[in-house]
């Protein structure tokens, strides 16, 4: 009988054999080749799930200070001055 694989489930860390069939599907993420059970499953997903909303969050916070970066760099002085010069 060939050795069967030992893989840590990514919640608990309690070893297990994941599903053969999982493993080699590509098509579909399968909790049955990262977590050792169901329950575990469900924690899995939800820290997915909350680690997703928390990028999210910090792209949109990031965005938004580049948006507001780049008009707090603007010297104003140089903008009135040009003004001043192309419309005497």
């Amino acid at each position: 009988m060939a050795n069967k694989t030992q893989k840590p489930c990514r919640v608990c860390g309690k070893m297990f054999t994941p599903c053969a069939n999982c493993a080699n599907d590509k098509t579909m993420f399968r909790w049955k080749k990262f977590t050792c059970s169901f329950n575990c499953a469900k924690e899995y997903f939800a820290m997915i799930e909350a680690s997703r909303q928390i990028k999210a969050k910090t792209d949109a916070d990031n965005a938004q200070n580049d948006n507001t970066t780049q008009t707090d760099n603007v010297d104003l002085s140089d903008v009135i001055n040009d003004a001043v010069i192309v419309n005497p």
